[in-house]
């Protein structure tokens, strides 16, 4: 899916960003756990609010850092990226597994110390 994405215009391609990103289990699922830990934090409404602030920017850095990484740098970091794209196109079920295992031993670490205390 990820390689076809090449063809589209950039039109498509925003509308089609949204559409994946807004809908895929995985984010729906990451940002349902960050919600819930951002509020069973105890913290004040203004702690909460710096909090999903900073679970936003970190959240979209995957997206950001290499658009402004190619605004930045534009032909140096084209290869870059072509390379890192290709790298991920193959690996795609990995990096999401590998990463599905990492947040659910941290969600399931964090309900156990709620349950502890």
């Amino acid at each position: 899916m990820l390689s076809r994405l090449d063809s589209l215009g950039t039109a498509k391609t925003l509308i089609m960003g949204f559409v994946v990103s807004t809908f895929n289990p995985k984010n729906l699922f990451l940002t349902s756990a960050g919600a819930a830990t951002i509020d069973a934090s105890m913290a004040t409404p203004s702690q909460q609010a710096i909090a999903l602030i900073v679970y936003a920017i970190v959240a979209s850095s995957g997206v950001g850092v290499p658009i402004i990484g190619h605004i930045l740098f534009a032909e140096r970091a084209n290869a870059t990226l072509l390379k890192l794209k290709d790298w991920m196109i193959r690996n795609n079920a990995v990096i999401v597994a590998i990463l599905l295992v990492i947040f659910g031993v941290i969600i399931i670490g964090n309900g156990l110390v709620i349950l502890a205390t």
